[in-house]
């Protein structure tokens, strides 16, 4: 019997020392930063078809079809179009994209949950479904916005006239034009499917919109403090929260398999020692 005792005090002593360790919390992984997808026309012998690289475009470099890109783009990605091809793009991608850059391209049409921002550069011709933060329009750009655009601007570095045709089915809360020395116009709350510009002409009339800003909402009042303030009651403790909720994590140390291991150890140990001391 004192055989038996002293090898059980002896595992229960491993099993604290070894607490700590089993007990440890598990490695907080955080979601990587936004990745930019390149999408550009290969025409060579083998391949005519859009194709993506990720990160900037490398002629000698690995493409790969659209399908992996729609399979692994995530909320927060880029886009990059760029350049003509002999077939229609049309990607449609079933995430809010941060940033779309069209690139010299040629009638391409992008549909997303919504963009952050936009850029249209270099006569760019494309075509946008999904809401849109900010849209930023240069030169000869031809483009059509299907949704609702918090901010559209249209820029041309080479003179105070623009050449631009840009038509929004939606609304638009903010939209403006500037030269090269001033600002062309700059219009608010433009109604659903009333902004339209015509080789930099605005065909907006002046009923469907505002040439000032809405008001501001006032912040709410601060509620008066009570005379005689109830003596707060402790919360209870949530479910979820603390500053990583939002970041997915790779497993709960709450409960670890570990310990059951380690009880039917010492269970097992005891019951063979028991066993020769009968």
């Amino acid at each position: 019997m004192k055989m038996f005792k002293k090898m059980l005090s002896f595992l229960i002593a491993l099993a604290l020392c070894l607490a700590p360790l089993l007990g440890s919390t598990m490695q907080v992984q955080a979601e990587g930063e936004p990745t930019t997808y390149h999408v550009k026309y290969v025409n060579n012998d083998t391949i005519s078809d859009w194709r993506f690289q990720t990160g900037g475009w490398k002629e000698d470099g690995y493409h790969r079809e659209l399908y992996y890109l729609k399979e692994n783009i995530k909320d927060g990605d880029k886009l990059v179009i760029e350049g003509t091809g002999e077939k229609t793009l049309n990607l449609e991608v079933n995430v809010h994209l941060s940033e779309v850059t069209f690139f010299a391209t040629s009638s391409p049409v992008v549909t997303a949950k919504g963009i952050d921002t936009v850029y249209g550069l270099f006569n760019s011709i494309f075509a946008v479904n999904g809401d849109v933060g900010n849209a930023y329009l240069y030169e000869f750009c031809v483009c059509n916005f299907n949704n609702n655009v918090k901010y559209l601007e249209a820029i041309d570095s080479n003179e105070d006239k623009l050449n631009a045709h840009v038509y929004v089915q939606g609304t638009v809360d903010h939209a403006k034009a500037v030269g090269v020395t001033r600002t062309l116009f700059d219009l608010y709350s433009i109604q659903a499917g009333c902004f339209r510009m015509e080789k930099g002409a605005i065909l907006t009339k002046a009923d469907q919109c505002s040439a000032t800003p809405p008001a501001a909402t006032p912040a709410p009042e601060t509620p008066a403090a009570p005379a005689t303030p109830a003596t707060p009651e402790t919360p209870a403790t949530p479910s979820t929260g603390g500053e990583y909720d939002d970041v997915p994590k790779t497993a709960d140390a709450r409960f670890n398999p570990l310990w059951l291991v380690g009880c039917a150890v010492v269970c097992f140990a005891g019951g063979l020692a028991l066993r020769k001391e009968k």
